[in-house]
């Protein structure tokens, strides 16, 4: 494929795994692409500045290796005031991260016999990004934005995962929240309209159907319908939410009378007690605390499907 392309590689992402083989992914990549570019980030954050500068010295297309993390990182580069820097420009991900979750929604399943099956066509497509507005500022999503019992566990599997190198951080970071959370008192708004208020224990802005690693949050969720997938998982017991986060693998939690789910382009979260530090995730990385505006920017980030 004859695009100039910039490679951005995070080493760290799967725990390290992707350093060890980079020479492996390298070699894949220069027999399918004729002219790379390839840079390691160094720190958290990295990779939002190698994209500006890589789309501004005239790169066609972002690559980026590694997790669902370090494509949010290359979005949030990509788009600026919510345009993209170039619309021409497009993005893609080599999978080598812990879920990889943005990945599943874009492709039916995940085990690739071949690595080259994940480029063998051109083709591409305008999709879908969330915008998140707290008081600290504005960022980007691709995938999911979460709240409530959700925030905890990312919070907590950030402090695990720098003892625990294994995908299992993220259960024990759940078992970890759930042996503290309480439900959290929030008001949602959808499109003008007071749809929640009360106790919750997690809600969930979805332009993707994945989360957590394979937890199909959001079963009929597009990233290029124009319309967020929201969740609302009422209060229940710390035991009924156990078992709410093991249906959700297989997507039927959303039959349950204590799960809402609509559709709307912005979502507006306010916690009903000002006290209250509720977390918000996206993408999988720590965001700030509610309250939150959540929008949909339709069709504005080009990837190659």
């Amino acid at each position: 494929m004859n695009y100039k392309t910039k490679v951005i590689v995070n080493p760290y992402s799967a725990f390290g795994k992707t350093y060890k083989r980079w020479n492996q992914i390298k070699e894949v990549l220069y027999s399918i692409f004729k002219d790379i570019k390839y840079e390691f980030t160094e720190a958290p954050g990295h990779a939002v500045e190698i994209t500006r500068e890589s789309i501004k010295k005239g790169f066609e297309h972002i690559l980026g290796v590694g997790g669902d993390g370090t494509f949010n990182e290359i979005v949030n580069g990509y788009i600026v005031n919510d345009r993209p820097l170039n619309k021409e420009a497009f993005l893609s991900i080599f999978p080598s991260g812990k879920g990889n979750d943005f990945l599943r929604t874009i492709k039916d399943h995940m085990k690739f016999k071949n690595w080259k099956q994940l480029f063998k066509d051109d083709n591409k497509r305008n999709i879908d990004v969330g915008k998140i507005e707290t008081d600290k500022g504005v960022s980007y999503f691709v995938n999911v934005s979460s709240f409530g019992f959700s925030g905890d566990v990312v919070k907590n599997v950030l402090e695990l995962r720098e003892k625990i190198k294994y995908g299992f951080v993220y259960f024990l970071g759940a078992l970890k929240a759930l042996g503290s959370y309480a439900a959290q008192p929030v008001k949602i708004i959808a499109d003008g309209n007071n749809i929640f208020s009360g106790n919750m224990m997690v809600g969930a802005v979805c332009n993707g159907r994945y989360f957590g690693g394979k937890m199909k949050v959001a079963p009929d969720a597009r990233i290029d319908d124009g319309l967020f997938d929201l969740l609302v998982l009422k209060e229940v017991s710390k035991f009924e939410l156990f078992k709410k986060l093991i249906k959700i693998y297989s997507g039927s939690h959303i039959n349950d009378r204590e799960v809402m789910m609509i559709r709307a382009k912005q979502v507006i979260v306010e916690p009903l007690k000002k006290e209250d530090n509720i977390l918000i995730e996206y993408d999988g990385e720590l965001g700030k605390i509610l309250p939150v505006k959540f929008s949909l920017i339709p069709s504005v980030v080009k990837i190659k499907d």
